[in-house]
């Protein structure tokens, strides 16, 4: 059974399972959330930490042409609860980049301290 705990661990890990002991089983509940949504909130991670050679672990394999591919096959299959998610994802970026901009820039004054540091 070591090999099955594993993977449920790592499911865990990733959010596509949650596991709650009962009784004197480490395993005794399982929850599944809806993949969808664990789905796009890995991406949305993945995102925040921006791209590069080193991505989070394990997000290695979430890439744009497949996100892509998934959000466009939701559309097409009606699957709301992943448009109304990618909406609000892209609503709050929106909103975050929208806040940015409207931050006053402010331009670092040089002392003659700091110019002889």
């Amino acid at each position: 059974m070591r090999g099955w705990q594993e993977r449920m661990k790592l499911l865990e890990s990733f959010g596509f399972v949650e596991i709650r002991p009962r009784g004197g089983q480490k395993f005794g509940l399982a929850f599944l959330p809806n993949p969808n949504i664990v789905l796009l909130d890995l991406w949305e991670k993945k995102q925040a930490q921006g791209n590069g050679p080193f991505d989070p672990p394990g997000l290695g394999g979430l890439q744009d042409a497949t996100m892509s591919a998934f959000l466009e096959r939701a559309i097409d299959v009606g699957a709301n609860d992943v448009t109304r998610k990618h909406a609000k994802i892209n609503a709050a970026k929106r909103s975050a980049a929208e806040d940015e901009a409207a931050q006053p820039r402010t331009k670092r004054v040089r002392t003659a301290k700091s110019a002889k540091e």
